[in-house]
């Protein structure tokens, strides 16, 4: 488990102190003494009225009939110590915290244990009103009990808020150890260590396939995932395997690996298809299984990482499926990034190097506009090799070949062609420039910025750096040095690739950074799976605009895209959708004709739509406490509605399918869901057919530097 220095999550006495006096003690005496106390029939009544809520039911549905049955003991016991004479606040505190840490390896929500709460609180009302005592007496044990209900409740919910902390804490050590690994194996090695290291998660199996398509495990975490490895290596459980009509074919890991989808298992032991597995799951405790298809830049998969837990429901719940899709981007960059070897001959290696002696470079610029105003903001430098005869070289090809002297080069003749093009305009916008993180290491970086800055007589607010996700600086004190002085002179900096998995989440972490990019490879799949790719933008750009960063959309190839991207709130975009890198001299007049294609408030995209309705449910999330404002703003309109008033005929279907979500959105999150599902449907169903219909998607595949 991954714990560092918490907030104080002991008792304040003060709130719930007169429930644990004298007086209060001796009150409960008189219960005990009073009332036959029946904790088994309260129990059943309670579990009883649980079964009639739909988050509970799910939960309950989770466990075998002996689990159900060690579940009833223990809230017998629970309820034993709430009504003991003798119990203290700190004592209670104690247990109630184990009790949350329970509740939140097993997925139970902070919503599911408030309303389980509100049925308890019931019950205990009911047994006190059989007590014969004096009213005031009474009165008086009602609120010590309801005050040692709010003490669980508190107790609890720190507890979740406790894990929510460790769960970050996992998500950096995991970012870390894939920033620094060498090798596959210490990749494997150190991240499957990480994610077994989380409280509730047990073991960990990474496979591959092989030739005849079997998952051939190559690594594992955890002691109970060595030994399923070892399982599988003795021949005493069936092998996975990715074609459904081999016997391992219908293991979780199969099934994830020909969706392409996240796969959870909440029932391994009891469900049928685990029948091959069944009986090593039980032997090794192993409850739950998440397999997390990972996937190339084309959303294939190439192989698949299993994760493990003794809890059932441990792996369900939203938190925990954002959690599972920040796993499979680390994870997925990571192994990529350790497999991929491109070759390079050596004459194009001396090809490359001598065009860079030469000086034999061109900086192309790639506007970045506003989203919301529509003005270019700025821009950036992208640099190309001329060859002889003309033909331009992207940097996908040369990058590989550069070393670090040979990066410090090309950033050089780069920065010198900005200065000179910046000098020349009236009214020059500030210019990007991308930069290794690791040149935050070597000063020679810093002189050279400020070196042309000052012989070109430029203010430095017209620069900004974008720090490429590579392998991060050595030595963090001069880094903070290096970047306090950029920063202090007016220099913007900006986080490249947020999202990549590389070290983006690390870096937001150390380095209070003015603004964030977020990766074009998470935008390239918004026409393939964009629920996924949507939910991750919103993601991401809430969590930047929580640091204060703004946030630039990188990979925007067509008007839908650029309208999800200002719809989700993201202050910039890039793109071919909006403009291809230009030469200077096309550079100059371009501004002029720009117009921004989209209007967010008035999605005409099936995609804006999708986009507008996630915007729509962050507000619906947020009023869920509060029913009177709830049903109110489900009554206004929304942004997907004004989607379909602009093709009221076509798109009436929609309309019917939205009416009847806002209605669920008031009778609790199971039925919004299902009403939802045949939004989301409609909504997907058409961006698929405007791509199908020849929507542009352009290409996403330029390199920069």
């Amino acid at each position: 488990m991954h714990r560092t220095a918490h907030p104080d999550f002991a008792v304040d006495h003060a709130p719930y102190s007169l429930a644990y006096c004298a007086e209060i003690g001796e009150l409960l005496r008189c219960l005990w003494r009073g009332v036959n106390l029946d904790l088994d029939g309260f129990v059943e009544r309670f579990y009883r009225d649980l079964q009639h809520r739909a988050e509970a039911r799910v939960l309950l549905g989770r466990l075998s009939p002996a689990e159900l049955a060690r579940l009833k003991g223990r809230q017998a016991a629970h309820l034993a110590m709430l009504l003991d004479p003798e119990l203290s606040m700190q004592t209670h505190y104690d247990a109630a915290l184990r009790v949350g840490r329970v509740h939140e390896l097993v997925g139970l929500g902070l919503p599911a244990l408030l309303e389980g709460y509100h049925l308890y609180q019931e019950q205990i009302h009911q047994l006190l009103f059989r007590l014969e005592m004096p009213v005031a007496q009474r009165e008086q044990l009602v609120a010590a009990l309801q005050q040692r209900v709010l003490l669980d409740i508190e107790a609890q919910t720190k507890s979740h808020v406790r894990f929510a902390v460790e769960v970050a804490q996992t998500f950096v050590a995991l970012e870390r150890v894939t920033e620094s690994a060498g090798s596959l194996a210490a990749l494997l090695r150190d991240s499957l260590q990480v994610l077994t290291a989380l409280d509730g998660m047990v073991a960990a199996l990474f496979a591959r396939p092989d030739a005849q398509g079997g998952l051939q495990i190559e690594a594992y975490g955890g002691q109970a995932g060595r030994a399923y490895a070892q399982a599988f290596l003795d021949g005493r459980v069936v092998p996975f395997a990715i074609d459904a009509a081999q016997p391992g074919g219908m293991s979780p890991a199969g099934v994830a690996w020909r969706s392409g989808e996240v796969q959870i298992r909440d029932m391994v032991r009891l469900e049928g298809d685990a029948e091959p597995w069944r009986a090593e799951l039980d032997r090794l405790g192993l409850r739950t299984v998440a397999s997390i298809p990972l996937l190339d830049d084309a959303a294939r998969p190439f192989a698949v990482l299993n994760l493990y837990s003794g809890f059932p429901g441990f792996f369900s719940g939203a938190q925990r499926e954002v959690a599972l899709r920040h796993i499979q981007q680390t994870m997925s960059r990571a192994v990529l990034r350790q497999e991929r070897s491109q070759v390079i001959p050596v004459q194009l290696r001396r090809a490359y190097a001598q065009l860079l002696d030469d000086g034999a470079v061109q900086m192309h610029y790639q506007p970045i506009v506003d989203l919301r105003s529509g003005r270019v903001d700025h821009v950036e430098a992208l640099a190309r090799m001329r060859q002889a005869d003309g033909t331009l070289i992207a940097p996908g090809q040369f990058l590989p070949t550069l070393d670090a002297d040979a990066l410090l080069q090309l950033f050089k003749l780069g920065l010198e062609q900005v200065c000179s093009d910046l000098q020349g305009r009236s009214t020059p916008l500030p210019v990007a420039l991308n930069m290794p993180a690791e040149a935050l290491d070597d000063p020679r970086w810093h002189d050279a910025v400020f070196d042309a800055l000052t012989r070109w007589r430029l203010p430095p607010s017209l620069l900004q750096l974008e720090l490429l996700e590579t392998h991060d600086a050595r030595d963090p004190a001069r880094r903070d040095a290096q970047l306090d002085a950029l920063r202090r002179s007016g220099i913007r900096i900006v986080q490249d690739d947020l999202g990549s998995g590389h070290s983006s989440l690390l870096r937001m972490d150390r380095i209070a950074f003015d603004g964030v990019k977020i990766d074009q490879a998470l935008v390239r799949g918004a026409h393939a799976k964009p629920l996924r790719a949507l939910e991750f933008i919103t993601h991401l750009t809430r969590l930047a605009h929580g640091v204060g960063a703004r946030v630039t959309v990188e990979g925007l190839e067509d008007a839908a895209l650029i309208e999800a991207a200002a719809v989700l709130g993201a202050d910039c975009g890039q793109g071919y959708g909006i403009a291809r890198p230009m030469p200077p001299q096309q550079w100059r007049d371009w501004p002029a004709h720009w117009r921004l294609p989209v209007d967010p408030t008035q999605p005409s995209s099936a995609l804006g739509a999708l986009a507008a309705l996630l915007l729509w449910e962050q507000q619906l999330g947020a009023l869920s406490a509060w029913p009177a404002l709830l049903r109110d703003y489900v009554a206004l309109p929304c942004r997907v509605r004004a989607y379909v008033q602009q093709e009221p005929l076509a798109r009436a279907p929609l309309g019917a399918l939205l009416r009847r979500s806002h209605a669920a959105a008031l009778d609790g999150a199971a039925a919004y869901a299902q009403a939802r599902a045949g939004v989301v449907d409609w909504l997907c169903a058409g961006i698929a057919a405007a791509v199908g219909d020849g929507a542009d998607q352009g290409s996403a595949s330029y390199a920069s530097v």
